[in-house]
């Protein structure tokens, strides 16, 4: 409901404005969470960021959409998606080394060594924010006005996605939706206990840690650009099929070959794997 509210907030006072504001919010979670040890006002913040969080992708969603050609939409979705790999390869790492420094060369506390990285990440919600304001534009493109002038030269509102449009597409694609939900309900129910898992029971620094996400997020980077180009050619259906294909696969084989460490330890479980 979030995500659909932050849909229609767009429209209203333009997608520009919420992509300033979302980073915006983030700087002042990032650094509040570090001061914060009431649980109750933690999760409070991480609620405020996460209205923040689905505040901005429909709005970067829209942007690419305006500033994209249809026949091209997918190989500039795929470049988004370069980019917001080659952050998630390299966020892992930095935090990581950020907060080894803080301990071992700074000598700081171990438990205070890893609030540096929340600092950090205010410096860079900081950067993102002036990015977003300074160098996006405020108006749609000339050949998005194009494509939504209709015969009569009035060009209608964009509209967005409203709740009577999300009751419709209950009833005609509950399966999607559904679909949709599951991947990030399984996203999420990993996420918190990956980095836990593997720092804990495999005794590996934070940097380590970033290390192993490095190498496989720059792949998944690098593949999405020529993976965008193929579902232009092969229709968003079938590259949705071949994806989700090539997932479950990769979840089997997970399951197939547990790790050595799952097979001696009782209390490791899938997290490990995943």
């Amino acid at each position: 409901s979030d995500v659909c509210s932050s849909d229609l907030l767009g429209d209203k006072i333009g997608r520009k404005k919420l992509l300033v504001a979302a980073p915006t919010v983030s700087i002042f979670t990032s650094l509040a969470t570090v001061h914060v040890q009431n649980p109750y006002l933690l999760m409070l913040l991480r609620s405020i960021d996460g209205m923040a969080l689905a505040a901005l992708w429909p709005s970067a969603f829209g942007i690419i959409s305006d500033y994209s050609r249809s026949k091209e939409r997918a190989k500039a979705m795929s470049l988004f998606n370069i980019s917001y790999m080659a952050g998630v390869a390299c966020a892992p790492a930095l935090g990581g080394i950020i907060n080894d420094a803080a301990h071992f060369a700074f000598h700081v506390p171990e438990k205070v060594a890893k609030q540096a990285s929340f600092y950090a990440c205010a410096v860079f919600f900081v950067i993102t924010a002036i990015v977003a304001l300074v160098l996006l534009p405020n108006n749609p493109p000339q050949h998005k006005t194009e494509e939504l002038t209709n015969p009569s030269g009035e060009i209608p509102a964009e509209g967005g996605i409203n709740f009577a449009d999300l009751k419709r597409m209950l009833g005609e694609i509950p399966m999607v939706l559904l679909l949709a939900f599951s991947i990030f309900m399984g996203v999420g129910l990993i996420m918190p206990y990956a980095k836990v898992t593997l720092t804990e029971h495999f005794h590996i620094t934070e940097t380590e840690y970033g290390g192993l996400i490095f190498g496989p997020a720059v792949v998944i980077g690098i593949l999405s650009l020529f993976l965008g180009t193929m579902g232009d050619k092969i229709g968003k259906v079938n590259a949705t099929r071949l994806g989700l294909g090539v997932a479950t696969v990769g979840f089997l084989f997970a399951l197939a070959f547990p790790s050595r460490s799952e097979e001696h330890t009782s209390e490791l479980q899938s997290p490990c794997n995943l």
